[in-house]
């Protein structure tokens, strides 16, 4: 996961307490199951290492203002970690994973030390009610459920420091976020641990149906970071639309928006003070309709889209009557091929300035 810039001394004193908890829950977890060190188990281990860092790496970016979270298939390798290895040698295996995908990632420091005391602090108590609770049988009911309860365990423990993490860096009441995070982590979680037993039942009795299995995962899992991105994307445009709007709305200059054919598509408040024109009145007509009047000699004149060029002078009457002198500047927008896409016309009244030259000029020839 990902902070913002926001760190407080509290976030510090978290970071520390995850990653000094993450590491005490590691050491109890080696002494008190002692790891065999057999050739078979190491093996087994060291390629259990690599799926565990495939399966971080395989990741949707869920964004929370400045901080992000990332949701990953790490539940799926914990499972076959939990089954298929000795209790502590499943914990050495998911913490060494993982920290392998962070190295990968180039995580700094302190996000490094914080994920890995974070799932250690899951990880050490799912091994534990497995190993202790369903005795490591996999077969069996018992097993089975102590497997379920144990990564169910993982992901609340998870989830609270998530919420925790977040809470901290972005200012918010941790239950506010824990409420807002819950379901969609305790779902993928738990559906992640689902299809981990699934693969590791195909394993031990078909594992040429493993595939049958992971594919479909990794298929849906691809699609949902498909999704989750263009929904960021959206956000991001919304929020970009949202700060423009309120540029143009405080703007003192005019502001006029009109596409490749002249038809206005945005008509800023400053515009309405200038013309007495609506925005209502203005989007969908012709600019060059809107926009007409007499140029600095008296020759009729109207704005049309154009792709550049010096300020020009225009004279309108407004529709309460009054003369107004308006200058205009062209901004366009062009395709990838080229093409003229839209024109933004900036537009100052410079009726006051002209007032003032012509006075100027009436002094200084008399």
């Amino acid at each position: 996961m990902k902070w913002g810039r926001g760190r407080t001394p509290g976030t510090s004193s978290l970071i520390a307490a995850v990653a000094g908890g993450g590491a005490l829950a590691i050491a109890i977890s080696v002494l008190a199951y002692p790891p065999p060190l057999h050739g078979g188990v190491l093996r087994k281990a060291l390629i259990l290492v690599v799926l565990t860092a495939m399966s971080e790496l395989i990741s949707i970016r869920l964004q929370h203002g400045q901080s992000a979270e990332l949701l990953t298939l790490f539940e799926l390798a914990v499972v076959a970690d939990m089954v298929l290895l000795p209790a502590s040698v499943a914990v050495v295996v998911s913490v060494t994973g993982l920290a392998l995908a962070l190295i990968m990632q180039r995580k700094p420091p302190k996000k490094f030390v914080f994920n890995i005391g974070q799932y250690a602090l899951g990880v050490v108590p799912a091994v534990a009610v497995y190993h202790g609770i369903g005795h490591g049988e996999f077969g069996s009911a018992r097993g089975l459920v102590a497997l379920t309860a144990g990564m169910f365990l993982f992901t609340l423990i998870n989830l609270v420091s998530i919420s925790a993490i977040i809470a901290a860096t972005t200012d918010t009441a941790l239950m506010k976020v824990f409420v807002e995070e819950q379901k969609l982590s305790i779902a993928l979680g738990l559906g992640n641990s689902a299809v981990g037993m699934v693969a590791v039942s195909l394993y031990l009795t078909r594992p040429a149906l493993l595939p049958a299995v992971l594919a479909p995962t990794l298929a849906l899992h691809m699609s949902f970071r498909g999704w989750v991105q263009e929904k960021e994307l959206h956000r991001q445009m919304e929020e970009e639309t949202n700060k423009l709007g309120r540029i143009v709305e405080h703007s003192s200059e005019g502001i006029v928006l009109a596409d490749a054919d002249g038809t206005v598509v945005l008509w800023s408040p400053s515009m309405e003070r200038m013309t007495g024109l609506t925005e209502q009145e203005a989007v969908g007509k012709s600019m060059a309709y809107l926009l007409r009047g007499r140029d600095n000699f008296g020759r009729p004149v109207s704005m049309d889209v154009s792709s550049g060029g010096e300020p020009t002078d225009l004279e309108i009457v407004a529709t309460d009557g009054s003369v107004r002198w308006l200058r205009v500047q062209h901004g366009p927008g062009f395709d990838g091929r080229g093409q003229l896409s839209f024109d933004v016309l900036v537009v100052t009244d410079v009726t006051r300035q002209r007032e003032v030259d012509k006075l100027k000029d009436d002094f200084i020839s008399t």
